[in-house]
């Protein structure tokens, strides 16, 4: 899955659909190899995987998008709007501040603007502001924080964290076995990467959901969600070329119920807001999103694996795939 256009659009099938709203929770699994992880580039295709001056995200599973009336004054700080706000899913890596560091978004990139230091994995809901915008969950007036908090609801691990020897930034190397399990029952989120346990984390604190219960996500598309076509992705882009912009047109459309779970990227990099384009999520988090790497033997199950069944399938494969000439 190397460069734009290499995201692939899952099948809207049932078992897709109740991913995250089945009771008994439900585990991603994949090899990833991201070379380039920990290095930048000034141009616009980075051959080696860098991350280029227009990524901020890298998506390995996503399913944001926009619609729905819900306004705010602050774009920036987004509670959840149940059946008004369309809610949706982001996992991959990322050198976004809002998530590595709890400021509000900028595209800038600097030595303090979404630092490059500090990238790593995450997993975070989503929820649209209107039909225009995509933005990461605040924890604004929850029980969590007080109403002033800038924290986003999210799983963060940075890539220099070690656990028994393995980290994020293993993956720029060599294929990684990565496994996320959500047990509603458990109410955890863990992380697994080469079948150590990284980290444990709350499925209610990162999804703001009900004890015990779902994230139910993704929710209902509305009729000023976005789906790609020649109406809705910006020709005239400064920050595409006219040769993208021409493919983006052609992205995926939206499933009869829901925005489609994309493998490989994120589903709103043609969002256009206004005649200089946007891009991922509206505004404020890059370009695009696409993982700029490689994906093998992707599994979904519709149960949170326990510690030794992860370990068995990261073993089962540890052979072909940590053999791999990178």
């Amino acid at each position: 899955m190397r460069g734009l256009g290499s995201a692939v659009k899952l099948p809207d099938i049932t078992e897709f659909k109740d991913l995250f709203y089945e009771p008994s929770g439900m585990t991603f699994e994949a090899w990833i190899h991201l070379p380039g992880l920990g290095s930048s580039s000034t141009s616009f295709v980075e051959p080696a995987g860098e991350w280029g001056p227009l990524t901020l995200n890298r998506v390995l599973l996503g399913c944001e998008n926009n619609g729905g009336t819900f306004h705010t004054a602050d774009s920036n700080n987004l509670p959840t709007v149940m059946g008004v706000s369309v809610l949706g899913f982001l996992m991959g890596f990322t050198r976004d501040q809002q998530l590595t560091l709890d400021k509000v978004p900028t595209n800038n990139i600097s030595d303090t603007d979404n630092p490059l230091s500090g990238a790593g994995f995450f997993i975070a809901p989503t929820t649209s502001y209107n039909g225009s915008g995509v933005g990461f969950v605040s924890k604004q007036g929850t029980e969590e924080c007080s109403p002033q908090s800038p924290n986003y609801r999210k799983l963060f691990i940075k890539g220099t964290t070690t656990v028994s020897g393995v980290s994020i930034n293993d993956v720029s190397s060599n294929f990684v076995h990565l496994c996320t399990t959500f047990s509603p029952l458990e109410n955890t989120i863990t992380v697994y990467l080469d079948g150590v346990q990284m980290v444990v984390s709350s499925l209610p604190e990162v999804f703001g959901n009900h004890t015990y219960q779902s994230p139910n996500l993704p929710s209902f598309k509305k009729s000023n969600s976005f789906e790609y076509n020649k109406n809705t992705v910006n020709n005239n882009s400064t920050a595409f070329s006219q040769m993208i912009n021409t493919k983006l047109t052609q992205g995926p459309h939206l499933n009869e119920l829901f925005t489609p779970w994309i493998l490989g990227g994120g589903y709103t990099d043609g969002l256009l807001l206004d005649t200089s384009g946007a891009g991922f999520m509206g505004a404020l988090h890059g370009v695009k999103s696409g993982l700029n790497g490689f994906v093998g033997s992707v599994k979904f199950y519709t149960k949170p694996l326990n510690s030794k069944e992860v370990l068995k399938n990261y073993k089962a494969q540890k052979g072909f795939f940590k053999n791999i000439k990178t």
